[in-house]
């Protein structure tokens, strides 16, 4: 069984988030377990982003605007934390957490798609 969640975002089309180096997993491993239900923190090449998850949170690294349609990933963790902590204050307990399973309709290859000629 699918589900299906369509996500719209209003309003501003960036945030704000801290950027560190990244330096190994154990450094993100503990940024992770620190900064659990105040930020999403996620790696993004050579650097670890630290979004925060509410306003008032004090800043983690150099700050950087982040664009939501070139940093999807990441705008798709912010709506996941938002949705569980949501869930949670609906006093619904969650047996597990797992990331959603992502499924990308593949297109026919050559002229017999429509279109193209």
């Amino acid at each position: 069984m699918a589900n299906f969640l369509p996500v719209r975002f209003r309003g501003r089309d960036a945030f704000y988030a801290g950027v560190v180096p990244f330096e190994s997993g154990d450094q993100l491993d503990a940024l992770r377990a620190e900064l659990r239900g105040s930020y999403v923190v996620a790696r993004e090449g050579h650097r670890v982003v630290c979004a925060p998850l509410t306003d008032g949170t004090n800043e983690i690294g150099e700050q950087e605007e982040f664009v939501l349609r070139e940093h999807k990933g990441l705008a798709m963790r912010l709506l996941r934390e938002a949705l569980i902590r949501e869930v949670i204050a609906m006093r619904y307990q969650l047996r597990s957490v797992r990331p959603p399973d992502v499924r990308v309709p593949v297109l026919p290859a050559g002229p017999s798609r429509p279109g193209r000629g």
